[in-house]
């Protein structure tokens, strides 16, 4: 297998192999626990910050079990205060270290580098018999946690945290003043062009809703003079929003750099993404959703932090993770945008699985109970000979017909809505012609889009129902009990 070769350039082989593969996992383990803490020095809440102290923890235990491993290769280590990250503390020097102590065999001082290698272990190598020992210069494990090139979409993700938007206006400034001074990294890194536009006018639409609310605010003359002035060494066109006669192409600025963001984030090919600290946001702001009322579907409820997460960690390939795809099942509806198309997909395709079709037809029991049911329900005036739509959901001919003849309507039409082409606006359309006295939309399925249909009720008069899961009569008689009282 080694034949021709010396023992000592066997050994050499194999330890550098073994040396490569600590750097690389030594590398990958200090990002890994930096980005914890970028997390970390954010705010968050309790619980979800504790996850996070155990996720940088192992992350810590698992470097120091790397550094073990390469003084055991023969490498030295050498901690410095020079040049500590703020983030996570840690540096590690890159002088020529010697090794303690002497090997048997004699060995010579290779010759200076101007670079030398991330690991290099020592490795004894034959010399004359009347050579001096001499003690083997090895390099330690560069690492620097701010590389002067970091490739884009690293930096992206390690970005992420820093741009989750503040709720007080001077904290915001300030978040967004600090990202300003990382523009030279920007440059450095070599962003794609689309990339660093969208981050620009993300930025400048965020700079725009505070001098929307503060006119006065101190500063946001200079901030704005330094976005056009990157924009003009970047050789970009016109930025929307640097101009004063400028207004949000939508509503808000707000929702404007939402657009950015999502734009910005649909550049990100795929990234190495800590699940675990993504799980725990997504779960945090789940319990939160939990808590709003849900009897308001167009509640303004402040998500921008939760698209973040779920589009990086999307990008990250976490929509073939089960676990991440149960944990946003319930946020679907806030999912809309073809960035999260594949999501939606998955997460139908999990509840079907969890929910076959014949379980639709959940404890409605025999008619004889069906009609004691409905014997004395105050609600009957608003389904008796009423004109109603089911939408959402593959329609199912049983559960239909038992709708219609529990509740009395006098027509009852189920609409597909599995997101095909026209759907959503062809229900509209029924709405706002005056041909429906009532809408019953199925909540797990029908997503962001529903709002549209929820406007076009508002508009007719038309009162509108959600349905909590499945289609059955008792699931929409809570429903209509819930939204008609």
């Amino acid at each position: 297998m080694h034949s021709g070769s010396s023992l000592s350039e066997i050994v050499r082989g194999e330890l550098s192999v073994r040396a490569e593969s600590a750097a690389s996992e030594f590398d990958e383990l200090l990002r890994e626990y930096d980005q914890a803490c970028r997390w970390l020095a954010t705010d968050l809440p309790e619980d979800l910050r504790a996850t996070l102290v155990k996720e940088r923890d192992l992350r810590a235990g698992r470097i120091i079990a790397c550094l073990i491993t390469w003084r055991a290769l023969g490498g030295s280590i050498q901690f410095s205060p020079a040049g500590i990250s703020k983030s996570h503390g840690l540096s590690l020097v890159s002088e020529v270290l010697p090794v303690s102590g002497e090997t048997e065999e004699t060995a010579e001082r290779p010759p200076p580098q101007e670079a030398p290698p991330a690991f290099e272990p020592a490795v004894p190598t034959a010399a004359a018999p009347d050579a001096p020992k001499e003690r083997v210069p090895v390099a330690r494990p560069v690492v620097s946690t701010s590389p002067t090139r970091t490739p884009w979409e690293e930096q992206l993700l390690e970005l992420l945290p820093d741009l989750v938007p503040s709720s007080a206006d001077q904290d915001e400034f300030d978040r967004l003043d600090a990202l300003f001074k990382r523009r030279d990294d920007w440059k450095e890194s070599e962003w794609p062009r689309s990339a660093l536009i969208a981050l620009l006018s993300y930025l400048t639409c965020r700079a725009c809703a505070i001098q929307d609310r503060h006119p006065n605010i101190r500063g946001m003359t200079g901030m704005f003079q330094v976005l056009g002035g990157f924009r003009k060494s970047m050789g970009f066109d016109n930025i929307h929003g640097l101009a004063r006669n400028h207004e949000p192409k939508s509503d808000s600025w707000t929702q404007d750099a939402n657009k950015h963001l999502e734009d910005l984030l649909s550049c990100l090919r795929t990234g190495a993404i800590n699940h675990g600290v993504f799980r725990a946001a997504v779960s945090e702001r789940k319990a939160v959703w939990k808590q709003t009322d849900r009897r308001l579907p167009e509640a303004e409820i402040k998500l921008d932090r939760l698209r973040i997460v779920i589009r990086a960690a999307v990008a990250g390939g976490l929509t073939n993770n089960t676990q991440f795809v149960n944990l946003v099942a319930e946020l679907e509806p806030q999912l809309g945008g073809p960035v999260f198309r594949t999501l939606r997909q998955k997460i139908r395709e999990t509840q079907a699985q969890r929910a076959p079709a014949e379980e639709e037809l959940e404890d409605d029991g025999p008619t004889d109970e069906l009609e004691r049911l409905f014997a004395d329900w105050s609600h009957l005036p608003h389904t008796r000979g009423k004109r109603a739509v089911i939408f959402g959901g593959t329609p199912i001919r049983q559960a239909q017909d038992r709708i219609k003849r529990a509740f009395g309507f006098a027509e009852l039409e189920w609409k597909d809505g599995e997101f095909k082409n026209g759907i959503i606006e062809n229900v509209r359309a029924t709405v706002a012609s005056g041909t429906v006295d009532i809408v019953l939309m199925l909540r797990r399925i029908v997503g962001h889009n529903s709002t549209k249909i929820v406007d076009a009720c508002k508009d007719t008069g038309t009162p509108f129902v959600f349905v909590d899961g499945s289609c059955s009569v008792t699931r929409v008689k809570l429903g209509i009990e819930r939204y008609l009282t």
